[in-house]
């Protein structure tokens, strides 16, 4: 392998990591979204991280009133994860 295919390989590795395609496999931490500076973002992270534990808690921490009542729904019929097709 030349020295730029190695490079690119590597660069490559680090985009994939760095650009959140693998976001599925960290572990929910609510404690994250409390840093969360936007509202609507903080409420989305809540949501998923409400779906990924099941602790409805999370949910209340939801302002935006639709993205609150969709999460307990979600939570309610037992969806594991935001993106539902």
């Amino acid at each position: 392998m030349t020295i730029k295919k190695i490079i690119l390989f590597s660069f490559v590795i680090l985009l994939v990591l760095f650009s959140g395609c693998l976001q599925n496999v960290r572990a929910p931490n609510p404690e994250l979204c409390d840093k969360v500076s936007q509202q609507s973002s903080k409420d989305v992270c809540y949501h998923r991280t409400a779906l990924a534990t099941g602790d409805d808690i999370l949910c209340s921490k939801i302002v935006e009133l639709n993205e609150r009542d969709d999460c307990y729904i979600d939570l309610a019929v037992g969806r594991t994860s935001y993106f539902i097709d």
